[in-house]
């Protein structure tokens, strides 16, 4: 009974950390009033102006061009890779977590060692993927733009 509420108390845990992460670095800018079309259009030329005077390309969203069908696919890419890699990665933690609570039992031990192995393997290929890809579509768009990768 102990090990099922440890178990459940690892993953509230979990969880709550990366509920707060998300909610915690994904804030919002908050205007007293409404936002007009000129608002908008200020504030687009200010963000690319920023962007220029230091140093970056202007992203293509703010720039009013239209994203191309390689840089669509590159994104849905880069998504399935991101939740591949987290998928290993709690994995990995689940494998730490089993080899930590495996109270000297071989079996469970080698089952953990085995998840560890696994995880990273996988990771690692995910991680090779996602390099591959980011090298493919930067090629595709000429090697200006990261083709939606960056």
């Amino acid at each position: 009974m102990k090990k099922k509420n440890t178990f459940k108390n690892f993953w509230i845990v979990f969880t709550t950390i990366l509920l707060l992460q998300f909610s915690l670095f994904h804030l919002q800018v908050v205007f007293a009033g409404p936002l007009t079309g000129e608002t908008r259009l200020e504030m687009g030329k200010t963000m690319i102006n920023m962007s220029e005077e230091a140093g970056f390309e202007t992203p293509t969203h703010l720039s009013g061009s239209r994203e191309s069908l390689p840089v669509y696919i590159a994104n849905i890419i880069k998504i399935f890779l991101a939740l591949l890699g987290i998928i290993f990665t709690i994995l990995i933690i689940y494998g730490g977590y089993t080899w930590m609570t495996a109270g000297g039992s071989d079996e469970k031990i080698q089952k953990a060692k085995d998840t560890i192995q696994r995880a990273v393997i996988g990771f690692v290929i995910v991680m090779s993927a996602y390099a591959i890809t980011h090298f493919v579509f930067k090629s595709m768009s000429g090697g200006g733009t990261t083709g939606g990768l960056g």
